[in-house]
């Protein structure tokens, strides 16, 4: 997008999306892949169906959150944002009620 001076004007939504995908990697890198890889498995192994939930709806809320962050901001493909909007808050409730649930079976 040109601006009347000649410069190139950067897009806020691929910049938004980069940080927010960029602040996930730690996250999942840490946290999620272990879960999701099944290494993490033997440690969690009386309520590992739990964790594994716990993982999935928290990897699936940071995507449609970043998803979410930039249709918003940039009102490209707005259509989208409620539905997106919904997949975000279905993940992170089954996120939070799968995280209770397996940190109220530690025996």
């Amino acid at each position: 997008m040109a601006t009347g001076a000649g410069r190139q004007q950067v897009p806020i939504g691929g910049v938004l999306l980069a940080l927010a995908m960029l602040a996930t990697i730690p996250v999942l890198a840490t946290n999620a892949w272990p879960v999701l890889s099944g290494a993490a498995q033997p440690i969690y192994e009386d309520r590992w169906t739990w964790i594994l939930v716990h993982a999935t709806g928290g990897t699936i809320a940071l995507f449609s959150g970043a998803a979410n962050l930039v249709i918003g901001t940039t009102r490209r493909g707005f259509a989208w944002h409620r539905t997106v909007g919904f997949v975000y808050l279905g993940s992170g409730t089954l996120m939070a009620t799968a995280g209770s649930i397996s940190r109220s079976r530690i025996g």
